[in-house]
Parts: structure tokens; C-alpha cells; sequence
């Protein structure tokens, strides 16, 4: 039997805990310091680990309906932004895709929205570049407050009050 990730995390951080931590050098700060890293980072990733797929599936889903949005109105390379979003996205989307690929998938797909964005920026349309920005900046919001409830444990937000839990975060 394959003991689970979540118990393997857990004897990690308790190894590192209660034997390890102990038996170093008090007078060894960088020691301390970097094994104290380690355990957080250790408590860190057994908390994202049942959401990390989630979340990279969100994520290409919300970047994949911005670029869709915004691409209707940039003219005739709407098309190649399309295809190449398109392209990105499949990699993310395989059923079968592992979390590295699906995290490669949705880097080539940020990629293609950033390039996009860029080119919103140069309509000659005012109302509609506006509108395009609105709708950026309300996807940003939406991506930051994933990202901040992803690593909230980390207790470095300095607005830690109105932070969601991962799950309420990756479905609003």
C-alpha cells in the first residue's frame, strides 16, 4: 500500500520538527533559519496539494475567457491570438497532462495574453479600450485573490483579513 502524500508530508515535517530542529546547534541561526524554511515550505505544500491541479485548471480557464474576450476586438490577428491561446490551452486541458505540463501550458497561454494586452492598449477606440482595461483589471482581481489565498499560510499578506480559503477562492 502507497501511504498517502498528505501522511508522507506529515512525517517529513515531523521528522524535521521534533528530531532534526532539536538536535542542531542553537548557536547555527543560518541552520535554524533555513531548516525553519524548509518546514514552512513543507506545511505550505501539504495544504496546496489537493488544490494545485484546480487551481492551474482555473487559471486557463479564466485567462483563456479574457483573451477570448479581448480578441474579438483587435481586428485581423484576432485569429493567430486565437489559435495560439487555443494551442496553449489544449496543452493545460489534457486529461492525462501531468501538473508540470498543464503549469507550462498555462506559462505559453500568459504569454499569448500578455502579447494580446499589449495590443488592446493601441486601439484607436477609447470606449473599447476602456472597457478592455475594465475587464483586465476585473480578471487581475480575480487571479490575485486565487494567488494570495494559494500561499496564504505564509501569513505575509499584509491584508490577511480578507483572505479566502483556497477552495472559496478557486470557485468565485
Amino acid at each position: 500500500m502507497q501511504p498517502s502524500l498528505d501522511l508522507r508530508l506529515s512525517s517529513m515535517i515531523k521528522a524535521l520538527s521534533q528530531i532534526v530542529l532539536p538536535s542542531v546547534d542553537t548557536e547555527d541561526k543560518a541552520a535554524i533559519e533555513q531548516l525553519n524554511i524548509v518546514i514552512g515550505s513543507l506545511l505550505l505544500l501539504k495544504e496546496q496539494i489537493d488544490y494545485v491541479h484546480w487551481f492551474e485548471h482555473v487559471e486557463t480557464n479564466s485567462m483563456l475567457e479574457l483573451v477570448q474576450s479581448i480578441a474579438g476586438h483587435i481586428g485581423q490577428e484576432a485569429d493567430a491570438f486565437m489559435n495560439a491561446a487555443n494551442t496553449a490551452a489544449d496543452i493545460a486541458k489534457k486529461p492525462d497532462a501531468t501538473l508540470s505540463s498543464r503549469h507550462d501550458g498555462n506559462i505559453r497561454l500568459r504569454e499569448v495574453l500578455a502579447q494580446l494586452i499589449h495590443k488592446s492598449l493601441s486601439l484607436e477606440d477609447k470606449a473599447l479600450a476602456a472597457n478592455l482595461r475594465r475587464q483586465i483589471l476585473k480578471y487581475s482581481e480575480a487571479q490575485i485573490s486565487r494567488e494570495r489565498a494559494f500561499v496564504a499560510r505564509v501569513n505575509l499578506d499584509v491584508f490577511g483579513d480578507n483572505l479566502l480559503p483556497i477552495r472559496e477562492a478557486l470557485v468565485a
